[in-house]
Formats: structure tokens, C-alpha cells, sequence
């Protein structure tokens, strides 16, 4: 048992770089192929870091754990990527960190915060404001 438990533990991190490298090989290099092989080698640190940890490698594992918690904080954010690049534009793909907050999405926002942003509502009128900054106030609607 203990031999198919090493075995699945380092198939786990060979494989995804195996697969990263037969993407690359491939013709035609795309956008979604280069987030996958980012998907895949994120994926690859993540098993060997898992892996001095079942094997309780304590010591070295003990100065990768902020990497390894990193890595595991990217797998999904990458994920989205994939996803966005695979069957969205790619303009809007290039953007996605660029772009700022738009009006309606800086309400919703604010009203998902609940207490811990301000949130002004006028009574008469039923309207509700967000601060934007020290010097303008949005318009939400009511």
C-alpha cells in the first residue's frame, strides 16, 4: 500500500509538467494554451509542495509554506483565466486587471460590504449614496 501511495504522490507532480510540455509542443501557441501551462506548472508546485508534506518532510517544507500557500491562493485565479481566455475576447482578457471599478459595479459593491462601508441613504427621497472619495459622492439610485 505504501508503494501505491508514493507512486499516486509523485505521478501527481510529474505529470502536469509533462502535460504543460505537450502543450507547448504543439503547433499554433494561443493565449489559452500559455494560461493553461500556467494553470498546470502552478498545479505542479502545488503537488510537490503537498508531497514533502505527506511525506513529512518538516524542514524544508517549513521554508516553502508561504510559497506553497501562494501557489494554492493562484490555482483558482487561473482557473478564471482559462476560462475567460478560452471562450471570451481577448481584449477583454489583456484589460482584466486594468480596469477600474464602474459606477454600478461600485454600488453593488458597496451594498455587499454591509456596515464596514459607508453607505448614505437620503429617506425623503429614497436614494441611496456611496462615497467615492473625500470630495464626490455617487448616485446609486433608490
Amino acid at each position: 500500500m505504501n508503494h501505491v501511495k508514493l507512486l499516486l504522490l509523485t505521478a501527481s507532480f510529474i505529470v502536469p509538467p509533462l502535460l504543460a510540455l505537450s502543450i507547448l509542443l504543439q503547433k499554433g501557441i494561443n493565449r489559452p494554451k500559455k494560461v493553461m501551462v500556467g494553470v498546470l506548472l502552478n498545479a505542479t508546485l502545488i503537488f510537490a509542495f503537498n508531497y514533502l508534506y505527506f511525506e513529512q518532510l518538516y524542514l524544508a517544507y517549513s521554508f516553502i509554506l508561504s510559497l506553497h500557500i501562494t501557489t494554492m491562493l493562484w490555482l483558482f485565479p487561473l482557473f478564471y483565466l482559462f476560462q475567460k481566455a478560452t471562450i471570451g475576447d481577448q481584449t477583454s482578457l489583456r484589460t482584466e486587471s486594468n480596469n477600474k471599478l464602474q459606477d454600478g459595479d461600485r454600488c453593488s459593491f458597496a451594498y455587499t460590504m454591509g456596515p464596514t462601508h459607508p453607505i448614505i441613504r437620503n429617506r425623503k427621497t429614497n436614494r441611496i449614496y456611496v462615497p467615492v472619495n473625500k470630495s464626490i459622492i455617487m448616485d446609486c439610485g433608490g
